[in-house]
């Protein structure tokens, strides 16, 4: 059977519309529950005085302010309930309908494909073809119709189904946003949320960092973007150890902190290990330390003063475009030009390199402007792969 109209698989809906009705009922009666525990909490910690006996004190000191974290937990839990109970909802209404058009599309297509003849009318008087007027002329003519009825019989039911999966759609979307909305609160300590302002500001001030190392370039914006970097890191160690950062952050952040686009003309400059190891020591150090370069801020300096200054820094439209698609300065691809054996082989293979991060750089630039940029890309994915949404497309859409 053909993909419907819009390009989806024609299948059922799955899941267990009472299920998910009476889970979402469930849990908003729990996170009342936990909320009018935490009341009795705070009313026994904060009311209780001393002539209630020693029993009533260790019960105080065993609650301490447990209650707030119990209300906290209770107010993130409740609102979760309605938002799937609801998704249940429209599920146990749209179930029936989808499933029963999926049902229709396969006996239709069933008939459709059983019938002789073409949906567009073939013609006669040619090679291979009837006599116009001729009785087998009137025949084949006949079996088109009857072809491209059944078609459009199916068609129109494919259609319904799409109407009806984009209500279910929606709603699912509606769900898994709407959880999301209301834990986007999550319980945390204070360092929790200390780390998470900072991991923010230092996320803006590597997007402007990378704004203006296209615009501009120059090794002072390399120096600062490697110093914001850096922090990062710092952060996300503390966050890795207290089991608030991934594996994948971990490894992201240093990453971004290495200067790996020295390690392909390192591991290929003809030296001894040892050397390697210094040079790359080195470049390591002198990422954070270009910024103390007076001559760097004196080009920088002109270059917002003037345009003449912003040309010469920039390297004009063309190094604006040379930085953009491969995070490399103009003067990289005069060194390549001029390099030999295995300079060459590194300074290819670093280019291949810059051309991937690029990539990701636009992608992550995007992200951080863009509303609901994760959801466009799966979307897009969807529209070009099917119902089968491909991860990779995080990156390459």
């Amino acid at each position: 059977m053909d993909r419907s109209p819009a390009g989806r698989r024609i299948e059922d809906v799955k899941g267990d519309p009472g299920t998910i009705s009476d889970r979402g009922e469930a849990i908003g009666a729990l996170g009342q529950q936990m909320i009018d525990s935490a009341i009795v909490l705070e009313q026994i910690a904060t009311r209780a005085t001393p002539q209630q006996g020693k029993a009533v004190e260790q019960l105080i000191e065993t609650i301490g302010d447990a209650y707030k974290q119990l209300k906290e937990a209770g107010e993130l839990y409740k609102p979760i309930g309605p938002v799937v109970l609801s998704y249940g909802d429209t599920l146990s209404e749209l179930q029936p309908k989808i499933n029963t058009h999926v049902s229709n599309c396969e006996d239709l297509w069933v008939t459709y494909d059983g019938l002789p003849g073409k949906t567009e009318a073939r013609g006669t008087g040619g090679l291979f073809q009837p006599d116009e007027g001729s009785p087998e002329a009137e025949a084949q003519a006949e079996e088109d119709a009857a072809k491209k009825v059944a078609y459009e019989a199916w068609e129109g039911e494919a259609e319904d189904f799409d109407a009806d999966y984009n209500t279910w759609e929606q709603a699912f979307d509606d769900a898994v946003s709407g959880i999301t909305d209301e834990m986007s609160g999550k319980i945390a300590d204070g360092w929790t949320q200390w780390l998470a302002n900072i991991k923010n500001v230092l996320s803006w001030a590597g997007f402007v960092l990378a704004i203006a190392a296209i615009i501009i370039g120059g090794p002072i914006i390399g120096a600062l973007a490697a110093i914001v970097a850096g922090l990062t890191l710092i952060v996300v160690v503390i966050q890795f150890a207290r089991g608030e950062a991934s594996w994948v952050d971990l490894t992201l952040a240093i990453i971004d902190v290495i200067p790996v686009g020295k390690i392909a003309g390192i591991l290929t400059d003809g030296t001894s290990w040892a050397a390697k190891g210094g040079k790359f020591g080195s470049e390591f150090v002198s990422q954070f330390t270009d910024i103390a370069k007076a001559s760097d801020w004196g080009t920088l300096g002109r270059a917002f003063l003037s345009p003449a200054g912003f040309a010469k820094a920039s390297g004009g439209l063309g190094g604006i475009m040379t930085r953009l698609f491969t995070g490399k300065e103009l003067s990289f691809f005069d060194d390549l030009g001029n390099a030999g054996g295995w300079q060459l082989a590194g300074g290819i293979i670093e280019m291949h390199r810059g051309l991937v991060g690029a990539i990701f750089k636009v992608d992550g630039l995007f992200a951080k402007v863009l509303p609901d940029y994760d959801g466009q890309k799966k979307e897009l994915g969807k529209v070009d792969v099917g119902n089968d949404y491909l991860p990779v497309l995080d990156v390459i859409w």
